[in-house]
């Protein structure tokens, strides 16, 4: 009998985002809790509510995995539970013990299943279950046998031979370039891209730094080499995205989404920084109360005072500027960044004056105040004409096209505003109004091609003013049957997801498709 609900139906697509949105929100929300509770084993109460305010509200926890079911949202929570077993089990003994470390093995067993490279995650916590626990680590082996879930699931729908990777078997040929220039770019990309740069995106991890140096001085104990171990991982898994072509994750907002996996570890090591920081503070003001302190110590005093707000102020900073980022990312439309002016954000992540945060926060200001005050006057006075066109930088010559079937490439255009109303142009975010080219096909019947075979709009660049000329950039998929064709080239303004015809002297090419 057929379902209830056909989850496969495109009716069911709005219900399936808003309960996507609401399974991830639940599972960030847990991932926050196992935070904490992580974190308070190890520092005080109030530097755990400090770092878990951070994890929370001032990294991609906010912007990717409380927005849908990701990846990168199971596996934090996952990992988190993992590591809150382990903590707990250091503390434990007899049977609860065994089951806290039977119960880390089983969530380290579902890490693969929730995203293949957190199987450096699962090495780090068997290597430090074997080394710490001993021959009481074949509780933690037990628990591992979960890795058959996934093993199966990937059988079941990929076959024997993909067994472990499953659907990510393609990405080892496609994905991954082993050079040192592929290093480079991934290496400075991941940290200092305007757009996708963590230290852009999320500036607060730098603390992380010195929390790493609080964690090595004492290592030796069990809790410590674990996050020692566990940072290791985290390197092991910057190092993989340094040699990933796609290293930007341009498909989600803020900075490279593919380090989210490593928050819960980097947000501990900011725990150890606060907590160290909290503890010399309370050093300082203890010795200041000395009675009689000695001269050089009266000298370092002020230079102490300068230095701990000077970290003071760069934490506060820091953590404000991440936060200001993940909200505009939580609020804004980062899908405009990804697709405008062409699907390839590739092309656009070095660049500081159209860069994903900057994007997204005008989307965001254009949402709450429209430059556009009067819709009709704007409407009326919105007119243009097209002057030239480029193809791939070449300009059109005898307005004809000759192109292979199904072809996409880039189209430049030169447009002259001729009305009395400015033009928005695609650096703005705005969900409507900006103006564009559309680019329409008609076969020799005069029909026209349907939309869904083809891309077919240009994006205008800047504001243009009246009497001003701007150029407008974007791809164009050519019909993928042979023939001779008519491309009409019509300048219009966005209305959310359709385009309003606005102008009635359109710019005629003759196409012939090959």
């Amino acid at each position: 009998p057929s379902p209830a609900i056909d989850i496969f139906a495109r009716d069911f697509e709005r219900s399936r985002q808003e309960f996507e949105a609401g399974a991830g929100a639940i599972a960030a929300s847990l991932s926050v809790v196992l935070f904490y509770l992580c974190a308070r084993l190890k520092v005080s109460q109030g530097v755990s509510i400090i770092a878990t305010f951070i994890f929370a509200f001032a990294t991609s926890t906010w912007t990717i995995s409380s927005q849908g079911v990701w990846q990168h949202t199971t596996a934090s929570l996952v990992l988190l539970a993992a590591m809150l077993c382990l903590l707990k089990a250091n503390r434990k003994s007899g049977s609860q013990y065994h089951l806290l470390l039977g119960l880390a093995g089983f969530f380290c067993g579902l890490l693969p299943g929730c995203r293949p490279t957190s199987l450096l995650f699962v090495m780090a916590m068997g290597v430090y279950a074997l080394y710490t626990h001993g021959l009481k680590s074949r509780f933690f082996m037990l628990g591992l046998l979960s890795i058959f879930l996934s093993i199966a699931w990937n059988t079941h729908f990929f076959g024997w031979s993909y067994a472990l990777s499953g659907g990510y078997s393609i990405y080892e040929r496609t994905y991954y370039k082993f050079t040192l220039e592929q290093f480079k770019i991934g290496f400075f990309g991941v940290l200092l891209s305007p757009s996708k740069g963590w230290l852009w995106g999320c500036p607060v991890m730098l603390f992380a730094i010195p929390g790493v140096y609080q964690v090595w001085r004492q290592r030796g104990k069990q809790d410590e080499n674990l996050f020692l171990l566990l940072g290791l991982a985290c390197g092991g898994l910057f190092l993989n995205y340094c040699f990933y072509v796609a290293w930007h994750g341009a498909s989600a907002d803020g900075p490279s989404r593919f380090m989210t996996d490593t928050l819960p570890i980097m947000l501990l090591f900011i725990a150890y920084f606060l907590e160290g920081f909290r503890r010399w503070s309370i050093g300082q003001r203890q010795a200041a109360e000395i009675d009689s302190p000695s001269d050089e110590a009266k000298a370092q005093s002020p230079l102490k005072r300068v230095g701990a707000g000077l970290v003071l102020v760069s934490l506060i900073t820091l953590t404000s500027w991440s936060m200001f980022v993940q909200a505009v990312g939580a609020f804004g439309n980062h899908t405009h960044w990804i697709l405008i002016p062409t699907k390839s954000a590739t092309e656009r992540v070095w660049k500081f004056e159209d860069n994903s945060i900057l994007r997204t926060w005008n989307s965001v200001k254009y949402k709450i105040a429209s430059p556009i005050q009067n819709g009709k006057q704007y409407r009326d006075g919105f007119q243009g004409t097209l002057q030239s066109l480029s193809i791939a930088d070449r300009p059109l010559k005898n307005d004809r096209i000759v192109m292979r079937s199904g072809r996409l490439v880039i189209l430049t255009a030169d447009l002259l505003n001729t009305g009395s109303s400015e033009w928005y142009g695609y650096e703005t975010g705005m969900d409507k109004d900006i103006a564009m080219l559309s680019v329409y096909f008609y076969d020799q019947k005069n029909q026209q091609v349907p939309r869904q075979q083809r891309k077919s709009t240009l994006y205008i660049s800047g504001n243009v003013a009246p009497g001003e000329i701007g150029q407008a950039i974007g791809d164009v998929k050519f019909p993928t049957e042979s023939g001779n064709y008519k491309a009409v080239f019509q300048i219009e303004r966005r209305r959310r997801s359709i385009s309003q015809q606005t102008i009635d002297n359109a710019y005629t090419v003759d196409v012939e498709v090959k």
